[in-house]
């Protein structure tokens, strides 16, 4: 990445190449990582801290995911009603945003036959028609060939945004990587929710 910008102790612009470097994490892994000062932001869903800022982004829709041979595959779309007594494979405590986010429109209670401890494990247990799952458009890049995707009927998604320690939100290069990304989001929300 450029950055070009003035350098008002000089007086003068100020061209340099900051190379910047990519963590992937887990998901409660960027909060951590931004407090402690290991990185200066991440892109994480909705949280809570004092010290940390949220800047949303885009809305990332929630998708239920079923084997070819799931009673509920013939649907192209379902209410979060429907969910009521379905086989939902489910991540506990930590890494079921988009869980919660669909129970926030209907708060079914659903039959777990499997608990996992990530995305990855999970669509490979739907792939084997092991249950269902619910999950994120940006995740479903993943799915195997024996899993289809259904879209909910109401409007369901997590916010996906950047994480940052407040007291950094007026760094020049910071500000700058911010308004990139939300005018990047504009668009790619878009393109999400089309599919």
């Amino acid at each position: 990445m450029t950055y070009t910008g003035r350098d008002a102790r000089i007086g003068t612009r100020l061209t340099m190449k900051i190379p910047p470097k990519l963590i992937k994490a887990s998901a409660t892994s960027p909060i951590n990582s931004i407090v402690e000062g290991h990185v200066d932001l991440g892109i994480t869903s909705v949280f809570s801290d004092k010290n940390v800022a949220f800047i949303p982004l885009f809305k990332d829709p929630a998708r239920l995911i079923v084997s070819s041979n799931h009673p509920l595959a013939s649907n192209d779309e379902i209410s979060a009603e429907s969910l009521d007594g379905c086989d939902l494979i489910y991540i506990p405590d930590i890494g079921n945003d988009v869980i919660q986010a669909v129970k926030k429109v209907y708060d079914f209670k659903f039959a777990s036959p499997f608990s996992v401890h990530s995305d990855v494990g999970a669509i490979s247990m739907v792939d084997l028609g092991l249950g269902s799952y619910i999950i994120s458009e940006l995740q479903c890049i993943r799915l195997g060939n024996n899993t289809k995707k259904i879209k909910f009927k109401e409007p369901v998604y997590r916010t996906m945004g950047i994480g940052i320690l407040k007291h950094k939100l007026q760094i020049p290069i910071i500000k700058e990587m911010i308004q990139f990304a939300i005018d990047f989001s504009k668009d790619f929300e878009k393109e999400l929710w089309s599919r």
